[in-house]
């Protein structure tokens, strides 16, 4: 008998042997086909940072190419002094004809502006130039921060908002003054 559980056992150890064999067979298999799909991805990935790259170096391009016509831009839109001067001796008429500006109201709200000698006797001047940018309102009427915070179109071009709305903004329906707006 111990020949035969010797044969046995020499049967399921080559059984087993077997079995292990096709086992690894199995798994070289498939880490081969694992390893292919590694190498396939690794392919794309290397494919996708070299196209990646590729637009970095365009759009650096382009920031650069838009710099350069920015700056182009601003120097041919650059407004030499006699034509700054002349607008604002147009929007300073304009001023001084529209009912919204009340000289004598702007001079008693403001009396730093009475005392200024380059400014009492032309308080259009100070409010074009530097009083709508500062909060200060040309009559009761026309709130010239409102506005501004209204209409950032016109906050943005930097121009006064009583020469916009004088300009533009009556014609286009926009509102002086918050009580006034239509509800």
């Amino acid at each position: 008998m111990s020949e035969q559980n010797q044969q046995v056992s020499l049967e399921q150890l080559q059984s087993r042997i077997h079995e292990a064999e096709q086992s690894l067979q199995a798994s070289d298999r498939t880490i081969a086909v694992h390893f292919d799909e590694m190498a396939r991805v690794t392919q794309v990935l290397e494919h996708e940072q070299a196209h990646k790259a590729e637009l970095e170096h365009q759009l650096t391009e382009f920031r650069q190419q838009l710099v350069q016509v920015e700056a182009q831009q601003t120097a041919s839109n650059a407004v030499n002094p006699d034509e700054q001067e002349l607008r604002l001796q147009q929007q300073s008429r304009l001023l001084l004809e529209s009912e919204l500006f009340d000289a004598d109201w702007y001079l008693a709200m403001y009396p730093d502006i009475k005392a200024a000698k380059t400014f009492s006797q032309a308080p259009h001047e100070h409010y074009l130039r530097f009083g709508a940018f500062e909060g200060r309102n040309p009559c009761p009427e026309f709130d010239s921060a409102y506005y501004l915070s209204q209409y950032p179109d016109v906050a943005d071009t930097g121009t006064n908002p009583l020469v916009h709305y004088l300009l533009y903004g009556r014609e286009e329906g926009r509102h002086i003054h918050s009580s006034l707006q239509e509800g």
